[in-house]
């Protein structure tokens, strides 16, 4: 039940199965105000839970759920160097003020994933060594897996080019398509 017509039906679904409502009461959420509901067997009034409520923790839960099956799989799935599985915008720190700002976009970015995938946005970080761009990468990469459950992979050009390379020969299994 994800929402107020599921848990009127399931009330009605009671009724059906012997259990119907002795009466209706008013009950009041301290949230969403007052609601109906049918008084099955003269339950504790303080157990009913406002069908608003009921929706949004279910949703709370299967956001959770979400979240944390995107962290199992990019743990073991997203191709991110072991050194940089724990890389987050909170354990960098910008030494410029560039930094500082590339910093405050990635996590814009990453906030407003879903818009910007959306419009067909990508990245590409650009710089020397030593900038901190796999871990800002690796960051990007977290964040988009565990706030939106998208499945993400970290890869370098090197090794993407391989992998397409790889598909030249008829001995292997994969289509260039695949690969890219």
């Amino acid at each position: 039940m994800h929402n107020a017509d599921d848990f009127l039906k399931a009330i009605q679904d009671a009724a059906k199965a012997g259990m119907a409502a002795n009466r209706e009461i008013m009950v009041r959420c301290p949230k969403h105000g007052d609601f109906t509901r049918g008084d099955l067997n003269k339950r504790d009034l303080n157990s009913a839970e406002c069908p608003e409520c009921y929706a949004e923790r279910h949703a709370a839960e299967d956001r959770e759920r979400r979240r944390r099956e995107a962290m199992r799989h990019f743990e073991q799935n997203s191709g991110v160097p072991p050194r940089f599985q724990h890389a987050s915008f909170e354990h960098y720190t910008p030494p410029t003020q560039q930094a500082q700002a590339i910093l405050s976009t990635l996590q814009g970015y990453t906030a407003n994933f879903e818009k910007y995938r959306a419009q067909g946005l990508s990245l590409i970080l650009c710089g020397t060594t030593g900038t901190g761009k796999t871990h800002l990468a690796c960051a990007v990469l977290k964040g988009i897996a565990y706030e939106h459950g998208v499945s993400d992979l970290y890869d370098t050009v090197y090794r993407a080019i391989r992998k397409v390379r790889a598909t030249y020969n008829r001995a292997h299994e994969e289509s260039e398509q695949e690969a890219v």
